[in-house]
């Protein structure tokens, strides 16, 4: 009984924390708000970019950009996209 409500609060809060996630695939570069880098954990997860943009309705979201795993020479694809990201001043 207790584990139910347990996972039962943990699945709603997940649920209100994904709905300011968008599938946007085109986010224009003025309403791009803020880009934060997520360094992978080896073997658990992978890098990704949070991109906070503003969209069409005023309302913040957030994109996730998930870059190449380990198996897929992820190392040197995750320096190539941060270079990228500096040299175009979305990351400090």
């Amino acid at each position: 009984m207790v584990f139910n409500i347990i996972l039962g609060i943990f699945l709603l809060y997940n649920i209100k924390k994904s709905l300011n996630y968008s599938a946007t695939s085109i986010i224009a570069r003025d309403r791009i708000k803020e880009v934060k880098f997520m360094n992978a954990k080896f073997g658990a997860t992978r890098s990704a970019f949070e991109v906070v943009f503003e969209d069409n309705d005023g309302k913040l979201k957030k994109r996730l950009i998930l870059l190449p795993g380990s198996l897929n020479n992820g190392s040197a694809e995750t320096d190539k996209a941060l270079a990228i990201m500096k040299s175009e001043k979305l990351i400090a």
